[in-house]
């Protein structure tokens, strides 16, 4: 509508006496050739616009479809930075675990330790009283071989002496 106006402008410009001098065909074909020559500029700058509404239709739809990937990126490095805490608190309380099982293990091993050498002290012990049992035994055996030939001694002394006597007197 622009080049309409202009052109009217350019037309009226246009002295009139060489209009006059023009046939009426030659004018007639110069403003359909203006005409036509209008149109076509219409219609390329409407293919324009279409074209740059088009463009930018694409570079929006661009934008939105990069935000959503954005947003998806963003989403499933959340969901793998979660993961990866939570395998990890995962790990940690299972060498927990672990790190007190190994203690209770070490514990009951050394139960086990003391148990086994409290056993072995106990045998010890009995072995020690047996052997305690056994000197005084043999102590007693001693003092009753002792006894037993002192008396056996004595027993002969006397007969020796009860014949010596006897011997003495019996002359």
């Amino acid at each position: 509508m622009r080049y309409s106006s202009v052109l009217m402008v350019s037309l009226a410009l246009i002295p009139a006496y060489a209009y006059s001098q023009q046939p009426l065909q030659d004018q007639i074909g110069a403003v359909a050739n203006a005409e036509a020559d209008q149109k076509s500029t219409e219609d390329a700058a409407r293919k324009a616009a279409l074209a740059a509404q088009k463009e930018r239709e694409a570079k929006e739809q661009a934008l939105r479809e990069a935000a959503i990937a954005d947003h998806n990126a963003r989403v499933a490095k959340d969901e793998a930075l979660q993961e990866a805490e939570k395998k990890r608190e995962q790990t940690y309380e299972d060498n927990l675990r672990q790190i007190q099982l190994d203690s209770m293990k070490t514990d009951l091993d050394a139960k086990k330790a003391k148990v086994s050498r409290a056993n072995d002290y106990i045998d010890q012990d009995l072995k020690e009283k047996a052997a305690t049992t056994d000197v005084i035994q043999s102590n007693a055996d001693a003092t009753r071989n002792i006894t037993s030939g002192m008396k056996n001694k004595m027993e002969s002394e006397g007969k020796a002496q009860e014949k010596q006597a006897k011997g003495f007197w019996d002359f």
